[in-house]
């Protein structure tokens, strides 16, 4: 089940990315935004359902922060090298590295507690 929804998560990005491209300036921010929303909903009932309220709020920041930085410079770019780029790396992104992110952060909070 996990491993559908990692793939999923993917599939969501791609779809909506490309979807995020074709629209004008508003429809792209709320692109971005709804791709943060839906990737932290499967988040939620897959990788982090025994998680509290503050990992799932963290995990809606990183997803927030890689789709407003990704979505809008690929927009406002419109290269094909580009869009291609910071595709993948959203795709890398929700199929592991906010996760990645999530957990190094998780593990560093006890240290900087000392």
């Amino acid at each position: 089940m996990i491993f559908f929804a990692i793939l999923c998560k993917a599939v969501v990005w791609i779809v909506v990315f490309r979807s995020a491209l074709k629209a004008d300036g508003r429809g792209m921010l709320l692109w971005a935004a709804a791709s943060a929303v839906i990737l932290t909903l499967v988040d939620s009932f897959s990788v982090a359902a025994n998680l509290r309220l503050s990992a799932h709020l963290l995990t809606l920041f990183l997803y927030l922060l890689m789709a407003f930085i990704l979505i809008p410079v690929a927009w406002k770019m419109r290269n094909g090298l580009v869009s291609a780029a910071c595709g993948v790396a959203g795709a890398l992104g929700a199929l592991a590295g906010v996760n990645f992110v999530m957990d190094l952060l998780r593990g560093l909070v006890p240290f900087l507690n000392r």
